[in-house]
């Protein structure tokens, strides 16, 4: 009697015992996934993404409509090119507004099916039932997932590997019993998968890997390879849309920042440190500094060694245990995209990326203790409950860790105080953080933390443009414009350097120095998409008394960005300067139907009812100014605080 391959999928029907064994299994899963990552729905959107990809994007809140289809296949916008996922956000908006808790809960829902669907593909694949549970378990609830679940701009990393598990599982029924409509199917998954992130572009390698084991299919490597192309033309198509986006976008670094040889030293690195951090999920941060070319030596060439020896040792044994050639192929393969040898952004590594490529390691954990647990000589229910009790063990304590983690993306201070507490240095996270703050009026402390970060980092461009903004805020005029000339000569074609300096030199009465910054601004954003420079160039010419060309720019900014409450502000604010009051109110009420707490639109709006002779109604509108901190005329104040008495 022939003996039977391990891991070779069975072709008998599952019997009835089967399916409620794997329904059951599924119902675990979605119970721990749920459960670890159940604070999610006390978590608010962070100033890191979230308000580029949902809070304040213009387009994501006109929810579903043709322009809003239309523009989420556009290339380039936050660097990226995933129309999918903008699609994704839309619906949220839709259905849900902007109340974060539900567009978390809809990532989790995500990320939960995932987890299912990639147990019943192993499953599938093959035919272990726990070895496979307990990889989607891992994948479940690993903490370096957080970043991916719990973080609503990641919607991308969820939304791209539901697709995924569905190309794996389509991919396994194809090869079971081979048919058109399944392998269609997996290619129709694949292409919405990139359709909603790239980083799926290494599944053909991955699906070769996987015909060699699990699978063990008999056809000529040739032969698989070319059933691969449908795959691999999607993959290179989505793979030059990218670049394209992220180029234009300037986020792809050059060689000048970062060599090849740092960057080969660094991906070195980060590949052992992504293990090690597999292994023990502890000082989770976001971001990681990309150190430049200061990796220390030993490090490097230790993490060359581990590497070496790895693949060595996985080589060497691949024979009697394909899985672990194959699950180290996975890790190593699905993470070259984001690795850094292209490096786009100025992170050395980042725990969403390995929310894919740490199956692999999951794959050689599954199968690998099992067999080694076979080796020793003890009674079969003895192994048993002891493979039993460890797997709950560790399931159980990266729960608790993930469930941990998942409060720190409670909101913005929260997320960035953990991680300056993880490095005090990290300039990444004190420019975050200060940048909230300002945006939160809480000026003194915004200001110690940007000073921190240019401390730290005297070229991070964009802390000192922040920085100046806060001196700005604090009545600093002078200090404000020399951070931001400083911030110019490290990027001098950055769109925001000049319309921030055109908007303090303007408040500061240098009107020439201004309306030059503000058309250099406007200059520089070649695609006109830029509401700021429009907003900015009007504060400068209405500052030379230039009001109709600056109501031109402040409406330009209005369509650019319809959530900027501070261009419709200022269309009113010119209004009423030509005695205007009645035109200017409805621009009024504009900018506080887009942000209720614009201190300076109810104010302005209470001095244009009260001169329109609505007094009752500017009555009411002076103490929502005053509530939020503002200020009014005191001869208007005056009197309607005396007829109210």
């Amino acid at each position: 009697m022939a003996k039977k391959r391990v891991g070779k999928p069975t072709s008998h029907r599952p019997g009835f015992s089967d399916r409620w064994m794997k329904l059951a299994v599924c119902l675990a899963l979605a119970i721990i996934t749920l459960g670890s990552f159940s604070g999610m729905r006390h978590n608010d959107f962070v100033r890191y993404d979230d308000f580029t990809y949902i809070k304040t994007n213009p387009n994501v809140q006109q929810g579903i409509t043709p322009e809003s289809i239309k523009w989420a296949f556009n290339i380039g916008y936050a660097a990226n090119w995933h129309p999918l996922t903008w699609i994704s956000h839309m619906v949220d908006v839709k259905l849900f507004g902007l109340d974060a808790a539900k567009h978390h809960m809809m990532g989790l829902g995500l990320h939960t099916a995932s987890a299912l669907l990639l147990f019943l593909a192993f499953s599938a694949m093959t035919g272990s039932l726990w070895r496979s549970a307990f990889v989607a378990a891992l994948f479940a609830v690993h903490p370096l997932h957080v970043e991916s679940v719990a973080w609503a701009a990641e919607r991308k990393d969820v939304l791209s590997t539901f697709f995924l598990m569905l190309t794996l599982l389509s991919y396994a029924w194809y090869v079971a019993k081979p048919g058109a409509a399944k392998f269609a199917a997996a290619v129709v998954f694949f292409a919405l998968g990139l359709l909603a992130k790239p980083m799926l572009v290494t599944l053909p390698f991955v699906l070769l890997m996987l015909d060699y084991w699990p699978l063990r299919r008999k056809e000529s490597w040739g032969k698989l390879a070319i059933e691969k192309t449908p795959f691999m033309l999607l993959a290179i198509g989505s793979s030059v849309l990218t670049f394209i986006a992220q180029h234009s976008a300037g986020a792809v670094q050059d060689f000048q920042s970062y060599s090849p040889a740092v960057r080969v030293e660094n991906a070195l690195v980060v590949y052992v440190s992504y293990i090690g951090k597999m292994i023990w999920p502890a000082r989770l941060a976001i971001p990681y500094p990309h150190p430049g070319a200061g990796i220390p030596i030993w490090q490097v060439i230790t993490s060359a060694l581990i590497l070496a020896m790895l693949t060595a040792g996985f080589v060497r044994y691949s024979k009697v245990k394909p899985y672990l050639i194959v699950g180290w192929l996975w890790f190593v393969g699905t993470l070259t995209p984001v690795i850094g040898l292209v490096q786009v952004g100025g992170q050395a590594m980042a725990d969403r990326y390995t929310y894919i490529p740490l199956i692999g390691l999951f794959v050689i954990v599954a199968w690998l203790v099992p067999d080694a647990l076979d080796r020793l000589k003890l009674p079969s229910a003895t192994k048993t409950a002891a493979l039993a009790t460890v797997s709950v063990a560790v399931l159980i304590a990266l729960s608790v860790v993930t469930a941990k983690q998942v409060a720190v993306w409670k909101d913005t201070v929260s997320l960035f105080h953990h991680t300056i507490s993880v490095n005090p240095k990290n300039s990444g996270a004190l420019n975050n953080l200060g940048a909230f703050l300002q945006e939160r009026g809480q000026l003194a402390e915004a200001e110690g933390y940007l000073r921190q970060a240019v401390e730290f980092d005297p070229t991070y461009a964009q802390a000192r443009r922040n920085l100046g903004n806060t001196l700005f805020d604090l009545g600093r005029a002078d200090e404000a414009i020399a951070s931001y000339r400083a911030a110019i000569r490290l990027e001098p074609k950055s769109i925001d350097g000049y319309a921030s300096l055109a908007r303090a030199l303007a408040g500061d009465g240098q009107v020439e120095e201004a309306i030059r910054a503000g058309e250099t601004a406007v200059r520089l954003d070649t695609e006109g998409k830029n509401a700021d420079a429009a907003n900015n160039y009007g504060l400068a010419l209405a500052s030379a008394g230039r009001f109709d060309e600056a109501v031109v720019e402040f409406k330009r900014a209005a369509v650019l960005n319809p959530t900027m409450p501070e261009a419709p502000h200022n269309i009113g604010y010119a209004l009423a300067l030509h005695g205007k009051f009645a035109e200017a109110i409805p621009y009024y009420a504009e900018a506080i139907r887009v942000d209720p707490t614009f201190a300076a639109a109810h104010g302005h709006l209470a001095e244009a009812l009260f001169r329109e002779g609505d007094r009752t109604s500017a009555y009411n509108e002076l103490q929502q100014c005053l509530r939020y901190g503002g200020a009014v005329d005191p001869a208007v104040a005056k009197a309607l605080t005396d007829r109210k008495e």
